[in-house]
């Protein structure tokens, strides 16, 4: 895995919610992964206890409380970075009216999730 990052310059997010084992967590990092996917917000507490400081949640954020979990977590750790995937506009907004109400200086990075035809998830129309 190490080797083909290296060549293709591609960022690994490998899974930790599967395992949710901190040792593998480490040795993924160290073989080249970018950061580990997590896929709750208790998930993330657990990976940030350990270290990881690039998180890809695999889950969409969806209530008040995980969105203020995120955004105090971006407060305390300016290295921190947090992907978030989302489709819905909501989702979007629920994490913008959060990160502005907690004054955070910086912008949440989001993933925009694209539906595949016939998919379950992701953005349905363009608008």
């Amino acid at each position: 895995m190490k080797q083909f990052l290296k060549q293709t310059g591609a960022r690994f997010y490998p899974h930790g919610k599967t395992t949710m084992a901190p040792q593998l967590f480490t040795q993924q990092l160290e073989d080249g992964a970018q950061g580990i996917t997590p896929a709750t917000v208790q998930q993330v507490a657990v990976a940030r206890h350990y270290g990881v400081s690039k998180i890809l949640l695999a889950n969409q954020i969806i209530d008040r409380p995980a969105a203020e979990f995120l955004v105090r977590q971006l407060l305390q750790v300016d290295s921190l970075e947090i992907l978030c995937l989302v489709d819905p506009i909501e989702t979007v907004r629920l994490l913008a009216d959060t990160a502005k109400r907690l004054q955070l200086p910086r912008p949440i990075e989001l993933l925009l999730e694209v539906r595949i035809t016939g998919g379950r998830t992701g953005v349905r129309e363009l608008a």
